[in-house]
């Protein structure tokens, strides 16, 4: 082969030793103008792409009222797309300090409707404390460091130590109660707790255990049943830890009120008790098959190269609204259903109509009560109680969320911002009526108050790794501290400024 080269045109020419030679020449030029042809094709395909791409992200900027982002859309079809696996993801989560992570949010355990319609896959009736979690094979608890065998036979299978213990002056038995905030704190902090408690001066020596008895949707009278009914059956506990407040005074007013029953049954107990006719059973089948929907969607756009379109995911964001409103529809369906079928064991004694003042007033009286009676119950067995009320984005002025986490944690259509603004101002004001009466009450409203990253994970109550750090930071400086012989510490009046440990937290999560 010679490669020969002449002004204005190239070309290759082959040359074969026959009689017959042939000489094939293929000029450059010919090929030159394929090329820009060629090239301008994909010039204006991405030309094209690029404009769709940019008239995309405005839609979704729209439709979404803020700017998305890819990973911000990706953390919602993770949501989504895990939806249909929601405990097998928390105990992945739960089994190590801080649960998922903020880009991985997990909706709420305490979240409205459609977690009610699947309650009894997850949870069983029991006649003392309303309800349990659903009891595993003994084969399959047996073995996981996260898990005990006597825990799961009495409802509380996310428990790395069992329920009784003898007492023994070497060993702290720390048991935290409370809803599913509770139960993330305890579980996924209970590391944290541990090795605190153990470093603190005031238990240096003593193994710590901290036991969790809180589930998503206890509210009061339930931990106050829950103490009694074990410490009946012989549980030892030297700590209780009481952390509630939120379930209290949102719970009733989007769950129960709307069901029609009584404002103190627990959570979803018509649901729970109620016999199933057939149209209820198709309708919790069609939200079933909605969420499946969903899940399938996500799944699907979460996959490369769709998640890294804005196109792609504004079709995902159209056909996952169209099948949230098809769920939505279909649940109103089911709640239409009302009464018809539920008599008292469902819905309880029947509360004469009040006003939402009246009603909000009600439930901070018997949220009082319940601590008062868990206090006083605690020191007839020489147990030191703590009264925390948990922390919640729709406090007013409680933290500063910027665009990102507000769109994770704020949602106004979800019936909780009402309860919250009428029902925190009245528990944070009872403060001094409950250390009057005994209790160490510590109010964590305003805990996040100084963070400025990420705390909140859901638009319900809960929070990220940060978020259980500073919680478990407070809670071990008040226990380790302990309180006066009358219940009361002058340090409690206010919530206390951040401790050294909690502002290097947030400086780390800053970095």
């Amino acid at each position: 082969m010679v490669l020969r080269a002449t002004v204005g045109a190239c070309y290759l020419k082959s040359e074969k030793k026959s009689k017959n030679r042939k000489i094939t020449v293929i000029r450059m030029t010919d090929l030159s103008s394929v090329f820009r042809r060629l090239l301008m094709v994909v010039l204006m395909v991405a030309l094209t792409v690029g404009i769709i791409e940019v008239l995309s992200f405005v839609v979704l900027g729209v439709i979404d009222r803020g700017w998305p982002s890819w990973s911000s859309l990706q953390g919602e079809r993770s949501v989504i797309a895990d939806s249909q696996e929601r405990e097998a993801a928390a105990d992945a989560a739960e089994e190590r300090p801080g649960g998922l992570s903020p880009s991985k949010p997990r909706f709420a355990e305490d979240e409205v409707n459609r977690w009610l319609l699947r309650i009894n896959e997850r949870e069983v009736v029991h006649p003392y404390v309303g309800f349990v979690e659903q009891r595993h094979e003994d084969d399959a608890v047996r073995g996981r460091e996260d898990r005990n065998v006597e825990a799961n036979r009495y409802g509380y299978p996310r428990n790395k130590h069992g329920i009784f213990y003898e007492p023994q002056p070497d060993r702290l038995v720390v048991v935290v109660v409370g809803g599913s905030f509770s139960r993330q704190i305890s579980f996924a902090g209970r590391g944290l707790i541990e090795e605190g408690l153990e470093a603190s001066d005031r238990f240096l020596g003593r193994d710590v255990i901290v036991i969790s008895l809180g589930l998503g949707g206890y509210k009061q009278p339930q931990q106050l049943m829950v103490v009694g009914y074990l410490l009946a059956l012989g549980m030892h506990m030297d700590v209780l830890v009481n952390i509630d407040g939120f379930n209290e005074v949102v719970l009733p007013v989007t769950e129960n009120i709307p069901l029609g029953v009584n404002l103190f049954f627990p959570r979803a107990w018509s649901i729970r008790v109620a016999e199933l006719d057939p149209n209820e059973l198709r309708l919790r089948g069609k939200v079933e098959h909605y969420q499946e929907r969903r899940a399938h969607l996500a799944a699907l756009f979460s996959k490369p190269p769709w998640r890294y379109s804005m196109t792609c995911s504004l079709f995902w964001r159209l056909l996952d609204r169209r099948a949230l409103g098809f769920a939505n529809r279909t649940e109103a369906e089911f709640r239409a259903l009302g009464e018809r079928h539920h008599g008292y064991q469902a819905l309880g004694p029947e509360s004469q109509p009040m006003s939402e003042e009246h009603v909000t007033q009600r439930l901070v009286e018997v949220w009082q009560r319940c601590s008062v009676l868990l206090g006083a119950l605690a020191r007839s067995e020489n147990i030191e109680y703590y009264h925390f009320l948990q922390p919640n984005q729709y406090v007013a002025g409680s933290k500063k969320l910027d665009s990102a986490e507000r769109r994770v944690a704020i949602n106004l259509d979800s019936g909780i911002e009402g309860p919250v603004s009428r029902g925190y101002p009245l528990m944070r004001a009872a403060a001094r009526s409950l250390r009057e009466s005994g209790v160490t009450f510590v109010d964590l409203t305003e805990v996040f108050s100084e963070v400025d990253e990420t705390v909140y994970r859901d638009d319900c109550c809960h929070v990220n790794e940060l978020g259980i750090e500073l919680v478990v930071d407070r809670i071990l400086e008040v226990v380790a501290t302990g309180s006066f012989e009358d219940g009361s510490n002058p340090r409690f009046g206010a919530v206390p400024d951040i401790t050294d440990r909690s502002k290097q937290l947030v400086r780390n999560a800053g970095k």
